[in-house]
């Protein structure tokens, strides 16, 4: 049996435990293919690959056409580009975006060059190398939001309003636009009468969970993260919204409901927008297998927000969880003419894992649906065996068909694979709810697809 570990969750809770305690216009939401191309182009892979004694190694790895995604073997053996740590990955405009976490503070840009060779064209710096939010909020433009923030404290006891750091980088050229430090929320229960220690019960950090920009809006979904680093949620039953001007950040107005639970999973974005600009935000139940502690009232759902609109639509809630087919969102992405694809947690086997159980690289641990979010209706997708999935950036979809990858398997503990797992991308025909097996992945996990051109 071939077991490798990776660090990636352990250095996230460790960091951010020490932070608490220590310190007393539009999106595109499913990235497709420009309907021109006049150069070279390549579909390029954040590519999670086995190393030297076992442990993972992502790579960039390009392939010309799109045939290559659908058959065959995707292997780094001999070629692809090397990264430093696990990384996140996102698109803009022509940049692809390899972004670090733990081992690396940098965002760096690749485009193909003047040889039509995927290279490196630039590259940002970041305070921090942790946990950070990653949004392409227009065609061209990357917002990064650094969510390891402390909460500093007067002689007098009286703790301050936690401000985020926003990155905006331009997808043309690789490089930092602009750099904002902002507090989403300024009504955090964290002004304390000064006669009166911090409340550690009520008092949170915002964690951003989606970001889209909207008429001119930046539309923040978040969760209110316990300042006592034991990821506990507090006011789950709610699910939260800050509306902020743009591009200062400034907050414009606080929304919130109570017909679902916070928003969004761990690293798991909790906001879309659909062509018409309408916003949907997804929100699970309780569920330690995800990460969510803290009580949660309600079922796992969807929300919408209406073009323009700076509250949710009060005659929209779909009952994901009680539907037929439904259950717990783990995960879920846009992917246009009103359907999203999905993630349900297959609770019993995550569960047998542990707290964080979902988190794991290798298991059965989701079943992978058709939402139709203007029928409210979920359908199972057929020829998707159940699997795992830890990581995903923008759903890939070309000719109206998802391009995902997922690993099938024995469950395994947080941290390790097995040899008896397997990893695909599987081709999801939305409109038939039909997944078709594609190409085989010699590693664990495609983290995202992007397609890039020359021009």
């Amino acid at each position: 049996m071939k077991t490798f570990k990776y660090y990636k969750n352990v250095l996230r809770y460790l960091a951010l435990s020490l932070v608490f305690t220590a310190c007393s216009d539009d999106d595109n939401p499913a990235p497709t293919p420009p309907p021109e191309e006049t150069g070279t182009s390549a579909y390029v892979m954040s590519f999670q690959a086995i190393g030297a004694d076992n442990a993972t190694v992502d790579f960039l790895l390009d392939v010309p056409t799109v045939k290559s995604l659908q058959s065959g073997v995707l292997s780094v053996e001999g070629q692809g580009i090397p990264q430093v740590g696990w990384r996140f990955a996102e698109q803009a405009a022509n940049s692809v975006f390899t972004i670090g976490f733990s081992d690396d503070n940098k965002a760096i840009a690749y485009q193909l060059n003047d040889q039509g060779e995927v290279a490196e064209a630039a590259n940002v710096v970041f305070e921090n190398n942790l946990d950070k939010t990653i949004s392409r909020i227009n065609e061209n433009t990357l917002l990064v939001a650094d969510l390891v923030r402390s909460v500093s404290v007067s002689e007098n006891n009286i703790p301050s309003i936690p401000e985020l750091i926003f990155t905006t980088i331009n997808g043309q050229t690789g490089q930092a636009e602009k750099i904002v430090t902002a507090a989403i929320d300024n009504q955090l229960d964290l002004q304390n009468d000064p006669e009166n220690p911090i409340n550690l019960d009520t008092s949170y950090l915002p964690w951003i969970t989606g970001m889209e920009l909207n008429a001119g809006k930046l539309y923040v979904s978040y969760q209110k993260l316990a300042v006592d680093g034991s990821f506990r949620l507090i006011d789950a039953s709610k699910a939260y919204v800050a509306v902020l001007n743009y591009p200062d950040l400034t907050v414009d107005t606080l929304i919130e409901d109570g017909r679902a639970n916070s928003i969004g999973v761990n690293s798991q974005t909790g906001l879309h927008k659909a062509e018409d600009n309408t916003l949907y935000s997804f929100s699970s139940s309780a569920s330690k297998a995800m990460g969510l502690f803290g009580e949660m009232n309600n079922p796992a759902g969807i929300l919408r927000i209406l073009p323009g609109s700076k509250n949710f639509d009060e005659s929209y809630f779909f009952d994901v969880e009680n539907a037929p087919n439904g259950g717990k969102l783990f995960w879920m992405d846009y992917i246009g003419n009103d359907k999203a694809i999905a993630r349900i947690l297959v609770e019993e086997n995550a569960s047998a894992i542990g707290d964080w159980g979902a988190f794991s690289e290798q298991g059965n641990f989701f079943r992978l649906v058709i939402l139709d979010l203007a029928a409210q209706t979920i359908t199972n997708v057929d020829g998707m065996p159940l699997h795992a999935n830890r990581y995903t950036a923008n759903t890939y979809v070309e000719d109206g068909k998802a391009y995902i990858s997922a690993r099938v398997g024995e469950s395994t503990a947080i941290g390790s694979v097995s040899g008896s797992g397997e990893t695909h991308i599987y081709i999801i025909d939305p409109e038939s709810a039909t997944a078709t097996q594609g190409a085989e992945i010699d590693g664990v996990a495609v983290k995202g697809i992007f397609k890039i051109s020359s021009e």
